[in-house]
């Protein structure tokens, strides 16, 4: 049976479109007041779509860049066609990172939720956003092969019926869980530390550390500079072997605090009861 179309006037249709452009804007608004990372809300490398219930561009935020809004719609069909809409429920939201359906390298992380109306999916919200550390090498230009970027999430539910996907949760925090590699070289168990502040961004978590938010866990590659520069200090001399040289660090002027002290005299009292042992 054919579908019935309404031809609209040059002002609704002018109205609609405005609409549209102008609830993309307020999504990208909401990722710059509230993102995390630096390479979104101040060098814009994300961008917000909306296309319509068989993943056609509809439209995209204003300040958004060509590479993502020509991509975004294909990474909408593609999670079409690898979860069937039919089993979509409102308030799930998928994601992947796959460079083959995506912008083409692992580190631009895609999320799209459907939009429901009377039931049925009539249009999808899609947004790209660029993560500077997936878990593999620090530059992806570096990278001789795929599984060296870091960690691939293939297209699967992020959120279902509004909460987290737990096993999802699960495999992020392990695949880039610094603690643990550090805390074996070391020679202790492997305690769960109390979570503060995430950060996705590892640059962030070096400029925390720097403001005296806390003690660091890093790679090499990342804290050589403020090291060499006086920036910041290690409390130990432990890392872990290997490429990405971990180990922990803050800035010299919190030496003497409660804080640094209890978790410095905490951690040699555990290496010495180890090695007791």
């Amino acid at each position: 049976m054919a579908t019935k179309r309404t031809k609209l006037d040059p002002v609704t249709l002018e109205l609609v479109w405005t609409r549209l452009i102008s609830a993309v804007d307020e999504a990208a608004k909401a990722i710059v007041r509230t993102s995390f990372s630096t390479l979104s809300n101040e060098a814009n490398d994300f961008a917000c779509v909306l296309t319509d219930a068989e993943g056609g561009s509809l439209a995209q935020n204003t300040g958004s860049i060509p590479s993502f809004i020509g991509t975004l719609p294909a990474t909408v069909r593609a999670i079409r066609a690898a979860i069937p809409p039919e089993t979509m429920r409102p308030g799930d939201v998928y994601i992947t990172n796959n460079p083959w359906i995506g912008t083409g390298h692992l580190n631009d992380v895609s999320l799209v939720r459907p939009v429901f109306h009377g039931g049925r999916i009539v249009a999808f919200g899609a947004t790209t956003s660029h993560v500077p550390d997936i878990g593999g090498r620090i530059r992806s230009t570096e990278a001789r092969e795929l599984f060296e970027e870091g960690f691939h999430i293939p297209p699967m539910r992020f959120m279902r019926d509004g909460e987290a996907d737990a096993s999802l949760i699960t495999l992020l925090r392990t695949n880039d869980e610094f603690w643990k590699p550090w805390f074996e070289t070391a020679g202790l168990d492997w305690p769960e530390p109390d979570r503060g502040p995430l950060y996705s961004d590892s640059a962030l978590l070096m400029q925390a550390a720097a403001e005296g938010q806390g003690i660091a866990l890093g790679r090499r590659s990342l804290l050589a500079n403020d090291e060499r520069n006086g920036v910041l200090v290690r409390p130990f001399a432990i890392e872990t072997p290997g490429e990405r040289r971990i180990y922990l660090v803050y800035p010299p002027r919190n030496a003497d605090s409660p804080k640094v002290a209890a978790f410095r005299a905490w951690i040699k009292a555990e290496i010495a009861a180890e090695a007791r042992g």
